[in-house]
């Protein structure tokens, strides 16, 4: 498994299981302001997720042209 893919799929369990104890916890005490705030961050929280991922995915693709390596195949 490439090293990006492992890192993209570390981050999507990082955050599953973020959003799964704190949207939990927000749930289980049931109070509307706690409730805002936390909701408010992982939703902060996925979006940046999303804009790294998508950020270093370009990149690395930008850097593989640049090499001449086009659509992931290296040369030998």
């Amino acid at each position: 498994m490439p090293k990006k893919a492992l890192f993209v799929v570390a981050g999507i369990l990082a955050v599953s299981l973020a959003l799964a104890f704190l949207g939990n916890l927000a749930i289980r005490i049931a109070e509307i302001p706690l409730m805002i705030i936390i909701f408010g961050v992982l939703a902060m929280m996925v979006w940046d997720f999303i804009d790294t991922v998508r950020h270093n995915v370009r990149a690395s693709d930008a850097a593989d042209k640049a090499n001449g390596q086009a659509n992931g195949s290296s040369r030998n």
